[in-house]
């Protein structure tokens, strides 16, 4: 017997009926349909739409599986069923062909078959010519993202001699990095507790500032990793002085801090 015999809708509606003691006049009437109508679909010249199989399967006290001939243990694993003219359901499933031809065969068989079946299967399944190949680890997906070696000062200021990145940094795709344009290393302890020295802080570079917001700030060719206050960058380290902004001084905001790359320690 056939995959496509099995999968016959016209042959199990039928025989469905049968077991019930329905006429194909009864079902046509239980359904509302012509009786040349419901005779088609037994004979297989017309296929019944996704509705029509569903009060099929009401009026015979089935679930679909059991309309479209598709064992319980198979049912799990089905993705999709479609239509064929011809009344053949085709199933989309996660098991390859002989997976499934496996799950019918077996049905085919008593219990004592079964049971032969199992003890066969186990007897290959430890045998390594037999055995799957080891499915192969997802390459991690990473991010890279231009870095600043040169660093920014979270203390009195690095004189900046250009704006382009020397090198680049590898990172995990986690979301919390996704949004930076650039990494930059961080020197001295004067925005402690937030960023430390040797911390490597992750930059934003078109995101729009706003007061209490961490930034890094070119001040006169000095690059700072400062708060953002009302004429002033802040030191969140109290330790620390703030820088005030003068009238005449060149200040450019290079980008919004949103985060420092995590250590195993964090």
């Amino acid at each position: 017997m056939g995959l496509n015999d099995i999968m016959k809708i016209g042959n199990i509606i039928k025989q469905l009926r049968k077991e019930k003691g329905l006429t194909q006049k009864a079902m046509a009437n239980l359904l509302h349909i012509p009786y040349s109508t419901y005779s088609n679909y037994e004979n297989n010249n017309r296929t019944p739409d996704e509705t029509t199989l569903n009060h099929i399967a009401t009026a015979l006290d089935v679930n679909m599986w059991e309309l479209l001939g598709i064992d319980k243990n198979m049912a799990k694993h089905i993705d999709k069923i479609e239509y064929t003219e011809s009344g053949e359901a085709l199933v989309s499933t996660a098991l390859d062909k002989s997976s499934m031809s496996a799950i019918f065969l077996m049905e085919l068989l008593n219990e004592n078959g079964k049971r032969k079946a199992l003890e066969q299967i186990d007897l290959l399944s430890r045998i390594p010519e037999y055995q799957k190949a080891p499915a192969s680890a997802p390459e991690s997906k990473i991010i890279v993202l231009p870095y600043f070696r040169a660093g920014v000062s979270a203390g009195s200021g690095i004189f900046i001699l250009g704006n382009e990145a020397e090198d680049e940094i590898e990172l995990p795709d986690l979301p919390e990095y996704e949004a930076a344009d650039f990494a930059i290393d961080v020197n001295g302890d004067s925005m402690e507790p937030d960023f430390s020295h040797d911390d490597i802080a992750l930059v934003q570079q078109d995101a729009e500032l706003f007061p209490g917001d961490i930034g890094v700030f070119v001040v006169n060719s000095n690059a700072f990793i400062k708060e953002l206050g009302e004429n002033e960058l802040i030191s969140r380290n109290k330790d620390y002085k703030n820088i005030p902004i003068h009238d005449g001084d060149n200040v450019v905001c290079m980008g919004k801090v949103i985060g420092k790359v995590k250590t195993d320690e964090e």
